[in-house]
């Protein structure tokens, strides 16, 4: 079981939130990293208080992170996802991870732990390489709430599920503050010395308001620092849910799973489950938040409603591939059946699994591995047998080596002919490119995985063809609104030709810091000068992946396909 961050000492707790990967838990581009900015910001502030840094006081009121909105249906809902001021990001931080400061939060968190409730969701420690992007966090929540939802139906005869409505948000500063300014009842030895609570809390309030970008209302989405606020949130409500059961004096046996704002409440009887989820709804309420009506239900089908829909459909109606290929037999019915998955279940962590089984499918027949004769690669998408046309092939290149060993004058041409290759994806190319580029339309945050199989297919195409359909692609994409995060990875696609052209139509400022454009990701007008020269921005890009990577999207990600669509099947 994966250690969550509350195990750490303030030392490893501030390395943990200023790791690139916990800086922005959004999946991006192998070529773009944090890492240089956050070092710099680290070593350049230091230990200086935030009062020896800024121009002028207050900060300026201007927004001051860098916000990306994502389009979530393809229609109208968006999502943003902050990267926030990264000198904002570390003056909260060290704050938070201040020596007495981290101990008190140990023990406030101790403090709010109530015995019905199993809160799951504090950011969790990898402790070794990921297989995959969030694998370690993936695996928590199947292991400590779905996994344990299906245990608990052993106990329990109902279930109330629900989650909250915008929960990031919805979240107030003030109530941060107010969470943090409950009693906790020190036990002995738990007294921290000279500790200064006040002090503390005008801190978080100040930094908070400049971290939410000078709102009050909201959270920044995006990162490890954000998940641990909100979780201080949500456990003061864990707290204040379970004093008002107890006041009211209600006697039923109940437990609640609590994963960030998913709720999992059993119990052994109906009328006092649904007592128990009116006042968690007051609860909630009285802290700014709001149930999702359409997510929110009593059931006495456990086991179905623990386990995702999308998983049940996945699990109940994905074809079988087995060791002679795959059920299907061609590239463009596999993307079919994956189409109109996404469109009974849009965005669901299910499309990225068959989204990563098709790409392994396709690098497979792009990469075949050497094999002797008697083992030829098999697969059913051919529409002649590719062990027939392995064997002439083998048998060609006897003749070749027969004849050049015997000194033929056309050398030159036995080379050329030697290096005859076959195309191993014989379908029309388009038309699957066309389907792919759908499911990335109405996929917004599975978009990278479907433009991955497009990446792929385009490396099969000649130049012009390839330049031809990326540019069908990328126009029909950036015809989408909020389409920030897709140009990220159509950047990849594009990226040598851009090059070639010297000209770009992506308006992320990412991706002008990607062609050597100056681009402003934050505000840092309100820094002294000092602190923000030689600001390492243009380093964000890191361009020896970038050209290595080619124009095919590489994920950071780790072990096989086989692994990753494993514990990605399990969201």
């Amino acid at each position: 079981m994966a250690k969550n961050i509350l195990s750490l000492t303030y030392k490893d707790a501030l390395d943990y939130f200023m790791s690139a990967s916990n800086y922005s838990t959004l999946e991006l581009p192998e070529y773009l990293d944090m890492t240089p900015v956050l070092k710099h910001v680290r070593k350049t502030i230091g230990a200086k208080a935030i009062e020896d840094c800024v121009e002028c006081n207050p900060i300026s009121n201007e927004a001051l992170n860098y916000t990306m909105y994502l389009n979530k249906d393809g229609k109208y809902a968006i999502r943003p996802i902050a990267l926030v001021n990264p000198y904002i990001y570390y003056f909260f931080a060290r704050e938070i991870c201040s020596e007495n400061n981290w101990s008190y939060l140990k023990a406030w968190f101790k403090a709010m732990q109530q015995p019905a409730v199993t809160a799951c969701s504090l950011p969790v420690i990898v402790e070794k390489e990921e297989a995959f992007h969030n694998s370690t966090t993936i695996l928590n929540w199947w292991s400590n709430f779905e996994q344990a939802s299906l245990e608990l139906s052993l106990e329990y005869p109902y279930m109330f599920i629900s989650d909250i409505r915008n929960c990031y948000g919805s979240i107030n500063a003030n109530l941060i503050v107010e969470a943090l300014n409950s009693p906790i009842g020190f036990k002995e030895g738990e007294q921290i010395k000279d500790y200064n609570q006040k002090r503390f809390l005008t801190n978080v309030s100040n930094l908070l308001h400049y971290y939410q970008g000078n709102i009050l209302v909201g959270l920044p989405q995006g990162c490890a620092l954000s998940d641990f606020i909100a979780e201080i949130l949500l456990a003061y409500a864990d707290m204040l849910f379970c004093k008002e059961v107890q006041a009211r004096g209600i006697q039923c046996k109940y437990e609640v799973l609590r994963y960030r704002d998913d709720y999992r409440i059993f119990c052994d009887d109906k009328e006092s489950l649904n007592e128990l989820s009116f006042i968690l709804q007051s609860v909630l309420r009285r802290l700014g938040f709001e149930m999702n009506s359409q997510k929110t239900q009593t059931t006495d089908d456990l086991i179905s409603n623990s386990i995702k829909g999308d998983k049940l459909a996945y699990i109940y109606n994905t074809p079988i591939f087995n060791k002679k290929g795959c059920d299907f037999d061609g590239i463009q019915k596999h993307l079919l059946f994956i189409h109109q998955f996404g469109r009974e279940f849009p965005n669901s962590s299910q499309l990225k699994t068959l989204l990563s089984d098709l790409s392994r499918r396709i690098d497979d027949k792009l990469h075949p591995q050497k094999s002797t004769k008697d083992t030829k690669p098999i697969d059913n998408d051919d529409s002649l047998s590719q062990v027939e046309l392995w064997d002439d092939l083998d048998d060609i290149a006897e003749e070749l080596d027969e004849l050049e060993h015997l000194g033929s004058a056309k050398e030159g041409i036995f080379k050329t002919l030697k290096t005859f290759t076959v195309s191993p994806i014989k379908e029309n190319i388009p038309p699957i490119v066309a389907i792919a580029t759908q499911i990335a339309i109405d996929n917004v945050s599975c978009s990278h995985y479907a433009l991955r199989v497009v990446s792929q297919l385009l490396c099969t195409c000649d130049a012009d063809q390839k330049k031809e359909i990326s540019a069908l692609v990328v126009n029909r994409l950036l015809k989408q609104p909020n389409n920030d995060y897709t140009q990220l990875w159509l950047q990849t696609i594009t990226y040598s030709t851009d090059k070639e052209t010297k000209k770009s139509p992506y308006t992320n400022d990412l991706c002008k810091i990607v062609m050597g454009k100056k681009a402003n990701l934050w505000n840092l007008d309100w820094l002294k000068s000092e602190f923000k020269q030689k600001f390492p921005i243009a380093r964000i890009c890191n361009k020896k992946k970038l050209q290595e990577s080619g124009s095919k999207i590489k994920f950071k990600q780790r072990g096989n396909y086989t692994e990753t669509a494993k514990v990605i099947c399990t969201l």
